[in-house]
Parts: C-alpha cells; structure tokens; sequence
C-alpha cells in the first residue's frame, strides 16, 4: 500500500471532512449557500493542512452538476473528474514549475474563451509564491478584474512572498497546523478500518512525527506499514521515525536530578550502541524538557502534553522535583547544542558535555539571591547547595548571631582568616548598597540600638587612616582606612541619618531617588545635607534643585533627624586622586567576592 493509496482512499470530498479547519470551511460554506462568491481565493499555511484539498472541494462545488452546492455529489462527471485532476474546466498549475511571465501570458489567453462545459473555469496555482514579479505583474490585471465565468484558488505556505497587490485582490484564508488529538484521530480511523495491529504507543509516535501536518503523518504511517505490514510492533515504529525510547529519556533526567555523572556516561554508551542519532536524541530531550514545564506550570493536560496516561505518574514526579529555574536553563542548553549537533564532527561526544552541563546548571544559585548576599556584605556561595551557602558565606551565622560590625565584620573575619589577609591593605567601599547597608541597623538587633559608624558611611572625602594612628587593622576587624582628603566631622547619628535617608527616598519617590547622587557623595552633619555632583552631573542637579524635589527631601530628612536641614549642593572634587589616576573597582571586595563566584572578566569603560 502507497501513500497515494492511503491518501486517495481517505481524502476528504466534503467540507465536513476537512479535518481542524472549521473556520475556513464553514465561512466558504456560506458564502456558497448565499452565492456571495469571490472572484479570487488565497489559502495559505503550513504544508499538509488541507489547502489543495480544500480548493478541489470549492471547485466540485462549484462546478457540480446537481447545482451550486456547498456539499458536492462527489459521482457527476464534473466531481469525478475534478477529484481525478483531470478536468478540462479546472486546470491545476504549479507555479514552482511555471514561475516564468510566459506562463501567465498562456492563462492570460485561456481566461478569454468560455468554459468547455462546467459552470466556471477555475485555475489551482499551487505555490504561488514561486511566481517571479514579472509574472505577478502579468497575473494583477486578470486577478483585480477577471470574467464571470473565472474563479482563481491560489495555495501557498509563504504568504509573506506574495505582493500586497495581490493579497489585496483576494480573500485571503490561513490554514492551521492540525491539533494532535485530531490527527491521531484520524490515523486511528485509517489503520481500523485497514485492520491494521498497532498500538496505542506506536500511532501516537506516528502522529507527533507529523508535528501538525496530516499529509506527513500520513507518510509515516504508509512508511511503516510498507515495512511491518499488518502488524506493527512499537519496535518497528521506533527504529523506522528513529524516535528514542521514553525510558531512557526519563533515565537521563533522573540522573540530571541526582548528579550522577556517571550514570549519565553509561547512559550514552547505550545511545552509541543503539545507533541512535545524537540529534534526534537531544531532540527528543528538548521536548521532555517542554513537557515537566508544562505539567510544572498547568499540571496533567493530555491536550497540552500529547502523552498517554501511563506516564503521567513520572512526569508528574520528575516536574516537582526540578525548578522552574532549572528547566527554562535546561531548554536554552539544549537547544542549542541540537543546533549544533548537525555540524559538530563528533557529535555524540559533544553531546555528553551537554549533559555534564545540566548537572552543574542545577547547582547555580540564583542571581537575584547573589546579589542579594554581595549587597548585605556575604560572600556569595559557589553553587545553590545550602550547606556551602552556609560555609561559604551564605545567608546563615553560627549560633548567636552575626559577629560584631554587622556583615562588613563578617567579611573582615572572613579575610583575616586568610594567611595573606594582613599584608593586604583594605581599600573604601564605594556604592550605595553598602553605605545603606551600614547606615541601617542590623534586622537581628532591636530597632532602638543606633548601628555602628563606619569610614564610608559619611558622605564627601575622608582622611586616610594609618593604622599607627587607628591602632587596628583590616586583618585585627577594625575599620579599614580611606583616601586622603578633607573630612568633616562625623558622628554615629549623622552617619546613619544618610542611610535613612536614601531608603526612605527610594519607598517615596523612586525616580527621585536615581537623581540623588552616590550614597558616598552624601554628607549630613549638624543640621546640613550636602550633596556632591561630579561635572557630568548636571542634569541630576538641576532636577534636585527643584523647589518640589528639595520639599520631598527636607520633609524625609526631617522625620529621621528631627528638624528640617539646610540643603547645598556642590562639586565633588575629591573622586579622583592628586595625580587624577581613578580607583581600580577590580580592588573592591564586594568584586573580588563576586568573582570569586562566577569567574569572568572585567571590562571597565572608559569616561
């Protein structure tokens, strides 16, 4: 049995056997009964939804001998002969084949004389984008303009070729990729009425091949039974599409789950043993992926997941156990190594680094809880398991709570622990997180304790410390020193009022608080909030400067320090040293911890 068997034996004659079009069928249904016919059809859509088939229905229908009907007879001679493409009235033309003006020319010539015998002459152009822009210019007065006795039913699957002067002329119909339930449906129907052996498994592995086209599933299902005659065994089917068993699918992700790179190795063998194309299996794994992320976010749908019922309880299982996180990661890795499957010269060995890609994806902690831990002053931890959250800075103390000096003296013993810690001097910390972060009192202590000061938590320059003078060191916990330059007088209450400040900005007026300048570009002291713009800061000094911005700020500042300040503005001339050479940000902790994490390089821009 050929496939030009199957299809001629189960092609639909009818309109209601057009199979998942119901729009476009039941639009030219009415539009037959209420003989308001156009001149001038376009379908359009994937391959194998129905679009050829549906014009040779529109012309019996039209052409049918027991009169204008939207359900042709299907036995005049008119109906029998369109069905056979062999009708003198309704000429089929691929256009792929006749792409040239001259073709068109010759329709042009044909479209003058009458009809040989039926009520209309039709034209079919199949794959009429293929018509080069001579030939539509050729086709564009016959098409706006024809005689009465002239329909055109054009087909295309790349609508977008077409020229607007010609869509413009038609009605244009799109056809949709059939469902799945609908295709399996209708193989169901043909192997039943065969008497065909194959299992449930089997046809819908024939029907997912056809990734909604009839035509191609119907291919497939002629393929197999060429081979396996009237019995076919899942077996045949598996190894004819090429399709991988399910269990090793399932076999892969559970070793992904588990982190067993061995077992991952072992199930790679078994793939190269099998013979089974390393492309087609990541394939396959993609779509696995697709459906634990449907079942994650919609649950068990049969109609959005296309598998039976029998995989339903591990489905299910594997979907709770995997992130929502890891799954969307999983997706991008693979599917760009299938797109690099069909051109690396050892594919199968490519595809084994892909694997041991998935497992160390599902270690990655979160970005957002990285910066999180970088903004509180914590070490980030290496990967997303908790206990090296907990040894490698994560968000958990020992008993007892956080060291002295809230999380900067968690980071300072972190660092003195190391041999090199001493030797190496502390550099300031510039960024309004960490100021923030200082400025505000630690959430374990209660809200009355006043935080402790630390040398960038007051605005404007400071003096550099040496540690003769401080009598402690970066490695001893103190407070580490800071650059040269004049410093105003500090106090613990006028340090912590800027951290207020920028947080009570950011909850009012967010947009306001991008104007405000560097958390260490901000000094209060004894009643005065001085704010310091560098020269490229003009814009966000005028917008401070006005009169409702500065009544936002003064009301704020005064809620947290008791009395409304006296706001200045000024330039900042402290950001660069004596000899103008700017800080190196590679230096600053809060980096060097983040690249401690996720190793990478810096590429700093230049002003």
């Amino acid at each position: 049995m050929s496939y030009q068997v199957i299809a001629r034996k189960y092609r639909p004659q009818t309109f209601d056997e057009v199979i998942g079009q119901r729009l476009v069928t039941q639009t030219l249904k009415n539009a037959i009964e209420s003989e308001r016919i156009a001149h001038a059809f376009l379908f359009s859509g994937v391959r194998g939804v129905g679009k050829t088939t549906t014009a040779r229905i529109l012309a019996k229908a039209l052409n049918c001998h027991e009169g204008l009907s939207s359900a042709p007879c299907g036995k005049c001679p008119s109906c029998q002969e369109i069905a056979a493409s062999n009708s003198t009235d309704v000429q089929e033309i691929d256009a792929a084949s006749n792409t040239g003006v001259d073709s068109i020319r010759e329709l042009r010539e044909s479209v003058r004389y009458g009809t040989a015998r039926d009520r209309f002459k039709i034209f079919i152009i199949d794959e009429v984008h293929m018509l080069s822009n001579a030939a539509f210019n050729a086709l564009l007065k016959t098409l706006e303009e024809p005689p009465e006795h002239v329909k055109f039913i054009m087909a295309t699957t790349e609508a977008h070729k077409i020229p607007v002067t010609i869509t413009s002329r038609c009605q244009h119909f799109e056809f949709k990729p059939i469902q799945f339930a609908e295709i399996l449906q209708r193989l169901k129907d043909v192997v039943k009425s065969e008497g065909i052996e194959i299992s449930e498994y089997a046809l819908r592995a024939i029907a997912n091949e056809g990734q909604g086209s009839m035509r191609d599933a119907q291919s497939a299902l002629d393929q197999i039974l060429s081979y396996g005659g009237k019995e076919i065994s899942d077996e045949d089917v598996k190894s004819l599409l090429g399709v991988v068993d399910e269990g090793l699918i399932a076999q892969v992700s559970e070793a992904v789950l588990s982190q067993d790179r061995r077992g991952l190795l072992e199930h790679m063998q078994a793939l190269v043993e099998g013979g089974s194309d390393p492309q087609n299996f990541c394939r396959e794994l993609v779509q696995h992926v697709r459906n634990l992320m449907v079942c994650r976010a919609a649950g068990w749908d049969e109609r959005l997941l296309h598998l039976p019922d029998t995989q339903r309880q591990r489905v299910e299982e594997q979907a709770e156990r995997f992130s929502g996180l890891d799954l969307i990661r999983f997706y991008d890795l693979l599917s760009k190594t299938q797109n690099e499957l069909r051109w690396h010269s050892r594919p199968y060995i490519h595809l084994e680094i892909a694997l041991m890609k998935l497992v160390e994806l599902s270690r990655l902690p979160d970005i957002e809880e990285v910066i999180g831990q970088l903004r509180s002053g914590q070490t980030p931890p290496v990967s997303g398991g908790s206990s090296a959250s907990a040894v490698q800075g994560g968000s958990k103390f020992p008993r007892g709570g956080p060291p002295p000096g809230g999380a900067a003296g968690a980071s300072n013993q972190r660092r003195s622990s190391h041999p090199q810690a001493a030797k190496r001097p502390a550099r300031r910390q510039k960024g309004r997180a960490q100021v923030l972060n200082q400025g505000m009192p630690d959430s374990d202590a209660p809200s009355s304790a006043p935080p402790e000061p630390s040398s960038s938590q007051v605005g404007g320059s400071a003096r550099r410390a040496r540690p003769a003078e401080t009598g402690q060191s970066a490695a001893q916990g103190g407070q580490p020193p800071v650059e040269d330059g004049p410093a105003p007088p500090k106090a613990e209450e006028d340090g912590a009022v800027v951290g207020h400040l920028l947080e009570a900005v950011r909850h009012r007026k967010p947009d306001l608080a991008g104007m405000l300048p560097e958390a260490d570009k901000i000094h209060y002291q004894e009643g005065v909030l001085t704010l310091y713009f560098s020269k490229n800061a003009a814009f966000k000094k005028r917008v401070l400067a006005r009169k409702e911005n500065l009544s936002v700020i003064k009301e704020l500042c005064a809620k947290i320090a008791g009395s409304r300040p006296r706001v200045q503005m000024k330039e900042d001339v402290g950001s660069d040293d004596s000899s103008g050479a700017k800080k190196d940000p590679t230096q600053d902790p809060k980096v060097k911890a983040f690249l401690e994490a996720f190793p990478g390089k810096i590429s700093i821009e230049k002003e």
